[in-house]
C-alpha cells in the first residue's frame, strides 16, 4: 500500500546505475519484489513534517484493500509518504486491512525503518513483511517445543523466547529492545518494536 501517484516506486527503484553497469546496454533489471498487480494506492499525502496536506480516504482504501484481499497475499506492506514524520495514516490503513482480513500480517514502514528515502524504506517494509510471517510461525514452533523437553532438559525451557542476533546479542520477550544498523552510514537506533519484525538493508536480514 502506497500513496496516490508511487504506486511504481518499487519498479523504478533508485533510477540509477553505478560502477560498469553504467555502459552495459543489455543490463537485466531485477524484478521488484512485488508485482506492480499487488501494489495499491491510498489518496493521502503528508508533508515532510508530518502534516497533513491530503486526507487518507478511508472508503476509497476499503475498497482498494478488499481487491487485493481477494488475491490472497499471505502479508502486507505499508509505506505511504512522509510516514516517518507522522504514522497516523499508515496506522488508519493498517486497521482497514486487519478489519478486511482478521489476523492479517501488516509491517508499516513507520515501525519497520522510520526513515526518509521512500524506496530503501519501502524495500526494507516489503522484506519485513515476506519474512515476517515464517519468523512467527518459526519462533512459536520452537517455543512450543521448549515447553514439551523431557527431563533434566527442561531448564532449557527458560530460554523459549530468547533469540541470539547477527551481532552477537539476544532478544528477549514479547516486546523487546531492537537495534538495528543501516549497513550505510554505521548509525544505530534503539526502539521498542514487535519482536518477530525483521529489517533488511544491504542485503542482509537483521531480526
Amino acid at each position: 500500500v502506497t500513496t496516490e501517484g508511487f504506486g511504481d516506486l518499487l519498479q523504478m527503484g533508485w533510477g540509477i546505475r553505478s560502477g560498469a553497469d553504467r555502459y552495459d546496454l543489455m543490463i537485466e533489471e531485477a524484478s521488484p519484489p512485488v508485482e506492480r498487480m499487488m501494489t495499491i494506492e491510498a489518496s493521502e499525502r503528508l508533508s515532510w513534517r508530518g502534516e497533513v496536506l491530503t486526507p487518507l480516504d478511508e472508503e476509497a482504501l476499503t475498497s482498494e484493500v478488499r481487491k487485493l484481499v481477494a488475491q490472497g497475499p499471505e502479508a502486507y506492506a505499508i509505506c505511504l509518504m512522509h510516514s516517518y514524520a507522522n504514522p497516523d495514516h499508515e496506522r488508519k490503513a493498517a486497521e482497514i486491512i486487519r478489519r478486511e482480513l482478521p489476523g492479517a500480517y501488516v509491517a508499516l514502514s513507520s515501525e519497520v525503518w522510520p526513515q526518509f528515502r521512500e524506496f530503501d524504506r519501502a524495500v526494507t517494509t516489503v522484506m519485513s513483511a515476506a519474512v515476517g510471517p515464517l519468523m512467527a510461525g518459526y519462533l512459536e514452533r520452537l517455543g512450543d517445543g521448549f515447553r514439551v523437553l523431557p527431563g533434566p532438559h527442561k531448564r532449557y525451557a527458560a530460554y523459549r523466547d530468547t533469540i541470539r542476533t547477527l551481532n552477537g546479542g539476544v532478544l528477549e520477550g514479547h516486546t523487546l529492545e531492537m537495534r538495528y544498523r543501516t549497513g550505510r552510514t554505521g548509525e544505530e537506533s534503539t526502539r521498542r518494536v514487535d519482536p518477530y519484525k525483521v529489517w533488511y538493508h544491504a542485503g542482509a536480514l537483521y531480526v
